[in-house]
Formats: structure tokens, C-alpha cells, sequence
């Protein structure tokens, strides 16, 4: 989780957490024993690629360290329920009682059951309205987005439900919560903007001066707590140059924060808004990211601004539960961008989504011509042959200089396929084109 191994027993002891880095060797980074009341919790960062598999021999445990998948040796059934009353079940003989943990970096609280039985875990991510059913190798791991959240551990399983019942998705479900994460953000969002703005303490220049005030004032050990905060400020606002600058500036004083997944991910964020598609793709792509749904889309944004939009595809698909929260100008860079991830493997429906969804988005006189050349585009695939030339014509003598050379091109494609021009014709035409892009 996070890029960290967890290992958690229901009892408590004492470890010696230098020896056992040491036995380790190279393969152990870094690892804490984390205080709890019932439990003997472990948090390890392991060499990238290696992760554990289990045995156990009465009641000794051995945890193997190798280049491997996390997986468990016997994946646990997880069994959907019949109405949204019921609780989501997953069978296991001997389940233990339910513990509940707090992530130290990230700080939300999350449920893990510990099974008996040697190698029974999830096998991969589930996710769900109310919460996260996360992989193990060994026993159930849950992150609730939700309050409602109920996780229990029983004689023949582990049950979650939820007060007042599960929200589970159907497809008529979407379209209502989209108008609930557009107000409200979705349960599993991992950029809290809305959070970070602070709008609730003034306006942005009466919360910058106090955060930078609140900066100046800290002691040195709170000091890169208070940064965090005000670069987390001005990315929620759009300004991404200078969150790029306090966050060096914490990595510079604090080096080990480079191994922070979290850390990682703002700071790519950052430099992708920046124009660095490199820089943030090396952040973003920290494995410690992998089962944040919504960094799959600034991966996908990554890839687009590289110009792989078929591959950025895959990732824009998930894309609209998590962007209808953003801000406005994050709105219309990852809608222009999803439609034309969306046209590139021809899925028109999709690339209509995003249409719609730029509609209702405020753009600038730039981001609106490539609006209307998106538009274009899609009459074009529906066969719609003069709508697309009128919207081509009018971008052909527009001001953005990318929609005017790609319309052009659109215009003359669309004309050749319905033969209104001859190919020799349609070459005169786009040899004006070399110098207006």
C-alpha cells in the first residue's frame, strides 16, 4: 500500500526492526514497526520488484522476499451481493477479528482481517463506490471511503456492508454520480482539491499570505509540513511552477521524501502542467502509485502530451468520475485531451462524452476552436459530411494555429473520400499547409 509491504499480526510483540533490516540485506530499504493496541503491525519499503510470499508452520510465520507479482498462492473468493442490502462476502475458514490501521503518510484509516490459512489473499484490486477491496497474499485489506463502511470478520469469512446499504454502480447509476463528484469529488480521489484550496479560510490571497506566514513561523521539523501544504495551495489553484518550486525545495532539505509515493505524485502532476511530460512520467509512474485509479489518468494525460494517444486511451476511459471535480482549466486540459484519446481508437461515444462535457466546461478562445474541431471531427466519423465541412471552414480561418492546420487537413481528407476533390487536387491543397504549422 503506498509502496509499502504491510505485515500485521493480532497479537502484539516487540521487533527488532535493525535485525531484521539487516538479515535482509539490500533487499530491505527501510522499515518501522507502527504502535497498536491489539496488533504487531510492520511497515517495510522493499527493493523495487520484490515482494513476499508466505508459509507458516503451526503458529510461525515466514515471509520470503524474491522478484516476484504480488499475489497470493490461493486467491479468496469475493462474492458480489444480490441486492445493494446485502454485504459484499468473501469465504475464508478462519478468519480473524477486524483491525483497524492508520496509513502514516497517507493518513486514512483502513480495515485488514487476518486469515489462518497460509497463502489466502486477494489477487487484485476491487473497487467499489463505499470502498477498496485492496490485494494481499495473506488475509483482507480494506480502504473505506465512507464511514458506512462495516468490516467484520466471521466464523466462515469476512463480510463488508454499509449502513443504510451498499452503493453499488450500475450503468444508470453513472450519470447521478458524476453530478455527485462534480460537487463532492469521488470517494477515491487522491488530489484533494477542493481540500487544498481552503476556500472555507478567505479568499486565495488572504490564505496564501497565512500559509506563507505559518511557513516562516515553523519550527525547522515542522517546516517542510507547512511547505507540503502551501505548494498542495497553489497546485489546487493551477499554479503549477510554483508548487514545482516548493516542492524542490522540500526535496532539496529532506532527500528521503523522494521515496514518498505521494510526494512523487504531486510533484509529477506538477511537471506535466509545467510542460515536462518526461519529468512527470518518471514521478508518476512509481510502482508505490499503482493502485491509485485516479493516477492512471495523469498517466494517460502523460502519455498524451507524448503524442500516444492510443495508449492514453485506456487510462481517459476511468477519467470523467475523477476530473468533474477539477478545477476549471484541469477540466478543459484532460476533456481535450480524453477526446482525443477517445477519436484515436475510434470510439465515438466516448469522444462525445467528452464533447458534452467540454460543452459545460469554461475554455479559452484557443481551447475552444479545438472544442469545435473535436466536434468536427465526430460529425465527420457519424457521416455527418456538411456539418464537418462548415465547422472545418470556420476553423480554417481561425486563430489557434493547430486548429487551422489540422482542420485544413480534416477538410481536404473528408473531401477526397467523398470525391468532391481529386487526389492531385488535395495535394496542391495541403502543400500550402507546411507553413502554417
Amino acid at each position: 500500500r503506498g509502496g509499502r509491504l504491510w505485515v500485521i499480526f493480532d497479537s502484539i510483540a516487540r521487533v527488532d526492526v535493525a535485525a531484521l533490516a539487516a538479515g535482509a540485506g539490500s533487499l530491505i530499504r527501510h522499515v518501522e514497526q507502527i504502535g497498536h493496541r491489539d496488533a504487531t503491525v510492520l511497515r517495510i519499503e522493499t527493493e523495487p520488484g520484490y515482494n513476499p510470499s508466505i508459509a507458516s508452520n503451526g503458529n510461525k510465520w515466514n515471509v520470503f522476499l524474491s522478484p516476484q507479482t504480488l499475489k497470493p498462492d490461493t486467491p479468496l473468493t469475493v462474492s458480489l451481493p444480490p441486492s445493494r442490502d446485502a454485504a459484499i462476502s468473501i469465504t475464508t475458514a478462519t478468519a480473524g477479528s477486524t483491525l483497524a490501521l492508520q496509513d502514516p503518510e497517507i493518513g486514512d484509516i483502513f480495515f485488514v482481517v487476518p486469515v489462518m490459512e497460509s497463502a489466502h489473499g486477494v489477487e487484485e484490486v476491487h473497487d467499489f463506490v463505499d470502498f477498496r477491496l485492496l490485494p494481499s497474499v495473506q488475509g483482507v485489506a480494506v480502504s473505506a471511503f465512507s464511514d458506512r463502511v462495516d468490516v467484520r470478520g466471521r466464523a466462515d469469512g469476512v463480510t463488508i456492508a454499509a449502513i443504510g446499504g451498499l452503493r453499488l454502480t450500475t450503468p444508470a447509476d453513472r450519470a447521478r454520480l458524476l453530478e455527485v463528484a462534480a460537487v463532492e469529488g469521488p470517494p477515491d480521489a487522491f488530489f484533494d482539491f477542493r481540500g487544498w484550496q481552503r476556500t472555507g479560510e478567505g479568499n486565495f490571497e488572504t490564505v496564501r499570505r497565512a500559509l506563507v506566514e505559518r511557513l516562516l513561523g515553523a519550527q525547522p521539523d515542522d517546516r517542510n509540513l507547512a511547505r507540503l501544504d502551501l505548494a498542495r495551495f497553489y497546485f489546487a489553484y493551477g499554479l503549477a511552477d510554483r508548487a514545482g518550486g516548493v516542492l524542490a525545495q522540500i526535496s532539496r532539505e529532506k532527500p528521503e521524501i523522494e521515496r514518498s509515493p505521494a510526494f512523487r505524485a504531486l510533484r509529477g502532476a506538477a511537471a506535466l502542467l509545467m510542460g515536462n511530460a518526461e519529468a512527470a512520467k518518471t514521478d508518476l509512474d512509481d510502482r508505490g502509485l499503482d493502485p491509485e485509479a485516479e493516477i492512471e489518468v495523469w498517466r494517460a494525460a502523460v502519455l498524451a502530451e507524448q503524442g500516444d494517444l492510443t495508449g492514453a486511451a485506456f487510462g481517459f476511459q476511468q477519467a470523467e468520475r475523477f476530473v468533474t471535480a477539477y478545477p476549471s482549466s484541469l477540466r478543459a486540459h484532460f476533456g481535450l485531451n480524453g477526446a482525443w484519446s477517445a477519436l484515436a481508437i475510434d470510439d465515438i461515444a466516448m469522444a462525445e462524452f467528452w464533447l458534452e462535457f467540454l460543452k459545460a466546461t469554461p475554455l479559452t478562445g484557443s481551447q475552444t476552436e479545438r472544442r469545435r474541431l473535436i466536434e468536427g471531427e465526430i460529425a465527420a466519423a457519424n457521416g455527418e459530411t456538411e456539418t464537418a465541412l462548415a465547422l472545418f471552414d470556420s476553423l480554417v480561418e481561425g486563430r489557434d494555429r493547430y486548429s487551422r492546420a489540422r482542420a485544413a487537413l480534416d477538410r481536404v481528407d473528408l473531401m477526397v473520400n467523398d470525391g468532391r476533390v481529386t487526389p492531385a487536387e488535395a495535394a496542391s491543397q495541403l502543400d500550402r499547409l507546411r507553413y502554417v504549422w
